[in-house]
């Protein structure tokens, strides 16, 4: 009988180890201008003040969110694709843990693309940089609109809103 225990174990970490590299539970690197669609929630007030995965603090002026699998630092342009309302946030969590959700958004960050009221809304994002280093711009922005936002040193990285610019 232990043999068989045994067996099964060995069977069954073997199996496990194979199935692991494919999951999505590590950070994965991905190009500047990688743009994903889907739907954005916001963090609720109660988590205020918790720590995020990366170990920051929780607060609801940085314009931070959660990815399941992009690396921390990484910067994304998010854009409410029903009124064009856009801004740049820093992952710096783990998450949504709903399935059909792209991104938990700061509640700054929510309220600046107008998604308080409903709470949820379908966006558009693109990966813009990496660790405070803006590498992709909006089209007809220039850099100094952006680089007058960008945190100096240790401070928190602090994008505001931004209007889209339609023609």
């Amino acid at each position: 009988m232990k043999y068989l225990n045994r067996k099964f174990s060995l069977v069954f970490l073997t199996i496990l180890m194979t199935l692991i590299p494919n999951l999505s539970i590590y950070a994965q690197k991905v190009d500047i201008g990688h743009i994903f669609k889907g739907y954005a929630s916001y963090y609720h007030t109660k988590f205020l003040g918790r720590k995020t995965a990366n170990g920051e603090t929780f607060t609801r002026g940085a314009y931070t969110c959660a990815h399941k699998s992009l690396p921390f630092g990484t910067l994304i342009e998010v854009e409410n694709t029903k009124t064009g309302r856009w801004v740049i946030v820093r992952v710096n969590d783990r998450g949504p843990f709903s399935r059909n959700r792209v991104l938990d958004l700061s509640i700054d960050a929510a309220k600046q693309l107008g998604i308080l009221e409903k709470g949820v809304a379908h966006i558009s994002a693109k990966v813009v940089g990496f660790d405070g280093n803006l590498e992709l711009l909006r089209d007809g922005m220039a850099l100094e609109i952006y680089n007058c936002f960008l945190g100096i040193g240790n401070n928190p990285l602090k994008i505001p809103y931004l209007p889209a610019q339609r023609s």
